[in-house]
């Protein structure tokens, strides 16, 4: 079984945490490095992924960082995204080879290793066809994924609603879809949930859905 080493990271910029992924990248194409799975609680973020051109923003840069949302062009696929507080993002940086995937397969294990955490949530998740993703019903989105592969290598992940402020999905046309309406596992279980204990049920689900395991590092 592979051991991969895991590290938790909070109140970071999220170019901050990209910096942090392209490092671990490199090592790992270059040198040889180990992959690392970083599991993050974002500032308010907006990135723009490789297919998006502003279209789906609703409102100027200015008004959104006078705001307090950071902005970043970023390599992944996909349209626009929202990250922030109370919501969990994973960050496998690792060698598809590994678990035997290709980019296909490895998209489709990461929707499941949020299918996982919202069953432990005690909410029934699914994904939907031509847009990846955790679903509740073809309308309800909990979680979006979105990744970057260089030589079998990825980067990026995916990012699964918590307890996050849902307003702040409302400066954009979330993914680019049209009709999408953003949801939490908070709102849908009408719970006060700890979103600490979401990074040890991901870490679970992640080993799980991988067949791997994951140790802490700092």
């Amino acid at each position: 079984m592979q051991t991969y080493t895991y590290q938790i990271i909070q109140n970071k910029s999220y170019n901050e945490i990209l910096d942090l992924q392209n490092q671990i990248r490199d090592g790992l194409l270059h040198q040889g490095s180990p992959g690392r799975i970083l599991m993050v609680e974002h500032q308010p973020c907006i990135t723009f992924g490789r297919a998006e051109k502003g279209e789906n923003l609703k409102h100027s840069f200015s008004w959104l960082e006078k705001r307090g949302f950071e902005l970043a062009q970023i390599n992944r696929g996909g349209k626009i995204t929202y990250h922030g507080p109370g919501q969990l993002v994973m960050y496998p940086i690792v060698n598809m080879k590994d678990f035997s995937m290709g980019v296909k397969q490895f998209v489709c294990a990461l929707e499941k290793v949020m299918l996982h955490v919202c069953q432990q949530y005690g909410v029934k998740a699914q994904r939907k066809d031509g847009f990846p993703g955790a679903w509740l019903n073809e309308q309800k989105k909990l979680g979006s994924v979105g990744i970057h592969v260089r030589k079998m290598v990825s980067m990026h992940g995916f990012s699964l609603n918590i307890n996050p402020d849902l307003g702040h999905f409302d400066v954009m046309l979330p993914c680019g879809l049209d009709g999408v309406q953003m949801t939490s596992l908070a709102k849908e279980t009408g719970a006060d949930l700890d979103f600490k204990t979401s990074f040890e049920r991901a870490k679970s689900a992640f080993e799980e859905v991988f067949s791997c395991k994951l140790t802490e590092t700092e």
